[in-house]
């Protein structure tokens, strides 16, 4: 049954009615008609519109729209300064720049979609929609990735239709978007780190058989951040990855023993039966996860937490709370292994998974629409995209992730556990914000994540250098790490708003 109107404007009107669409332009004919007096009326504004294509076949049609009287053609912004209200500023001088100083930011419109003799894309500012609609139409060009940002307006229609109104406030080149200054900044931190070890502990750090732990290493708690990482673009985030972990590696214990027994010997073929376990846990933990959030309403904080604690109590069952040791030993040989002699088998399944993650992020319309929806979930609600089938899909991906992160462990650990890898949840968070993924949505590249990946192991490994500073420690500076990573990211996102 449909919902009627007064349901759908309720429902919408609860959201944040601002949105950010990001994806090609589409210009639509006749679209920009430039100032337009009104008949019988002395208003002069425009009311321009164009597309942006979000996903294959989705377009959304933001408008520029604003104008003023000819009668008094005066725009009123508000003052930059408390008490100030309202600043009354003649169209004439909407340019003067000892006018616009004293203009609050917000009230601006932004256009960033051309570039400077550099090449890089050139802010303007614009208080007067006719200006920027005029900017619009001279730049923008069929194809151009941008992101559009503004407000989104609901009116009633006809019987249940709800007409939605997109207004632009500001535009940018998506190559800007997608810049993360995240990278640079871990970069930056890295090369300390390395002059820092090459100065106290170079002996013992800069080794061949030292790099060549980390790169098995960290592919553990990497695979458990990059699906997490997905989670977390939609504004989520998954807590369940350590007991989708443990309940893979136990279901493969169990498997292997069933069916060669404790001490039998393994086929290397059987290696592709153990990566297709470690898919259908991801599967299966994945859609329960996404069941309780798309479908039950419940915040993914808590049901991830709650999956989680199933999943440990169910390992907790299977083993009796106990380590399971008896399995195939060429399990172990074969994960713990390296190819042509350098090249960690580990490495290669986190190398594969990160590649595709990033080919579903930059060059799939999924990436797009997780973006979108992690901006504002009731704008890619209404704007066409199934977001039941997009949490589902996030979530089975990153509990796969985590199931294959799980297969690391029981090699690393040469048993199985419902409590292995405690801190590992901690740790993916950690990871992911330090790579750049905003904790609120809409933001994220791997690349941020796969370096953060890298930084934190570097630091680990060079803590493990010092006998004088004990491993106990090391959690510590991890749960600092991220409480000062949160702070960052909180401050970088806070609205600037006038003095």
């Amino acid at each position: 049954m449909a919902k009627d109107q007064t349901e759908l404007l309720t429902e919408l009107k609860n959201g944040s009615n601002s949105f950010s669409l990001i994806g090609k332009v589409k210009l639509v004919e006749g679209g920009f008609g430039g100032a337009v007096q009104k008949e019988k009326s002395n208003w002069l504004g425009v009311n321009s519109k164009f597309g942006v294509e979000i996903s294959d076949g989705n377009v959304v049609y933001p408008a520029v729209r604003g104008g003023y009287m000819l009668d008094n053609p005066v725009l009123k912004k508000f003052g930059k300064e408390k008490g100030t209200g309202l600043v009354s500023i003649p169209y004439a001088k909407r340019h003067d720049e000892n006018i616009l100083s004293g203009l609050a930011q917000y009230v601006f419109m932004r256009g960033a979609i051309s570039k400077d003799e550099t090449g890089r894309p050139e802010v303007k500012k614009f208080i007067d929609a006719i200006d920027f609609e005029a900017y619009l139409a001279e730049n923008l060009y069929d194809g151009m990735d941008v992101k559009v940002n503004g407000n989104v307006e609901y009116s009633p229609g006809k019987e249940d239709e709800v007409y939605r109104n997109y207004t632009v406030t500001s535009i940018y080149l998506n190559e800007e978007y997608k810049k993360n200054e995240e990278v640079t900044r871990l970069l930056v931190i890295m090369a300390v780190w390395l002059i820092f070890m090459a100065f106290t502990q170079a002996r013992k750090f800069y080794t061949g058989m030292n790099f060549l732990t980390m790169a098995g290493q960290f592919p553990e708690y990497g695979l458990m951040a990059l699906g997490g990482m997905l989670c977390m673009i939609t504004g989520g985030i998954d807590l369940s990855v350590v007991g989708t972990a443990n309940m893979a590696s136990i279901l493969t214990v169990f498997t292997l023993t069933r069916l060669f027994g404790a001490d039998g010997t393994m086929p290397l073929a059987f290696s592709v039966v153990i990566f297709l376990i470690a898919i259908v846990t991801g599967i299966v933990v994945g859609s329960l996860n996404a069941f309780l959030i798309s479908k039950l309403g419940v915040p993914p904080i808590l049901a991830t937490l709650g999956v989680n604690e199933l999943l440990t109590g169910l390992c907790v069952v299977m083993t009796n709370g106990s380590a399971i040791s008896s399995f195939p030993k060429q399990y172990c040989d074969f994960f713990s292994g390296n190819l042509f002699g350098f090249i960690p088998r580990r490495l290669l399944v986190f190398i594969v998974v990160a590649i595709i993650i990033w080919f579903m992020l930059e060059h799939c319309t999924y990436g797009t629409k997780l973006r979108l929806y992690g901006t504002n979930a009731h704008v890619a609600k209404f704007s066409g995209i199934n977001t039941t089938s997009l949490l589902f899909r996030t979530h089975i991906t990153s509990s796969i992730c985590a199931a294959l992160g799980g297969l690391m462990m029981l090699a690393t650990y040469s048993s199985a556990r419902a409590d292995y890898g405690t801190n590992y949840t901690m740790q993916s968070i950690l990871l992911v914000v330090l790579g750049g993924v905003s904790p609120n949505g809409g933001k994220g590249k791997i690349s941020g994540v796969i370096t953060a990946i890298v930084l934190l192991k570097m630091i680990e490994s060079g803590i493990n250098r010092f006998r004088s500073v004990s491993t106990y420690y090391v959690t510590l500076i991890w749960g600092a790490v991220l409480i000062l990573a949160l702070v960052i990211d909180y401050v970088s996102q806070k609205p600037k708003h006038a003095k």
